[in-house]
């Protein structure tokens, strides 16, 4: 269209796009699939939960985990 978000909050696999439109992803770099809909990723972090499951880190340690992280590799999340 010409850039405007025409609705928010859709989801791909339910909801059609309109004729013309394109989806554009959030950028996630480095990410890693903890479980369906979930991740780890480098991201912005505003001091505050904002997120919809995943967890995000400063690029550097997103990077760190990304490299030396394998499938099956033990993970625990502790606040």
């Amino acid at each position: 269209m010409n850039g405007k978000v025409i609705k928010s909050g859709v989801d791909r696999q339910k909801d059609s796009k309109p004729e013309g439109a394109e989806f554009v992803g959030a950028p996630m770099p480095y990410y890693l699939q903890i479980a369906p809909a979930y991740g780890l990723h480098a991201g912005y972090l505003p001091g505050y939960p904002a997120s919809h499951g995943c967890i995000r880190m400063p690029a550097s340690w997103a990077r760190r985990f990304y490299y030396a992280a394998h499938v099956g590799t033990l993970l625990v999340i502790y606040r």
